[in-house]
């Protein structure tokens, strides 16, 4: 069975822009190959982590090109009572028409990072992506 490579996350840049918004850029890595992606989004702590959420769909997007239509239904922080612990959760539809699919994906917050975001994302679609090498 052939070892399919990974994207990984190489960078979140993260700007103030004057209108209440930020600018987002999230960069991505496979195979020695960069995918970047820019989105503004507002500059509070959830559009922040939707922000990099679709930046990294939007990367992630670039390298497949049409093959894999992918749009970011969800993004949610969670907090889970019992362990007092913070989740960020991802809702990505894929898929054509009459054969969407739904994959989720998570990250557990260790301190506030926006990264977290792009990480939950990658939990959700690396697998499937392989797939698409």
């Amino acid at each position: 069975m052939a070892k399919h490579s990974r994207l990984v996350l190489k960078e979140v840049d993260i700007s103030p822009l004057d209108n209440g918004k930020c600018q987002i850029n999230v960069q991505l890595s496979v195979n020695n190959m960069l995918f970047t992606s820019e989105v503004a989004d507002f500059d509070t702590e959830d559009g922040q982590l939707h922000g990099v959420a679709q930046a990294t769909l939007n990367a992630i997007a670039k390298k497949l090109g049409d093959r894999l239509p992918l749009k970011l239904l969800y993004t949610k922080q969670i907090f889970l009572k019992e362990i007092s612990k913070v989740v960020f959760l991802v809702i990505v539809q894929y898929g054509k028409v009459d054969e969407e699919q739904f994959l989720s994906g998570v990250c557990l917050f260790t301190q506030h990072k926006p990264e977290i975001a792009a990480k939950a994302v990658l939990n959700a679609l690396n697998r499937t992506l392989s797939k698409y090498d």
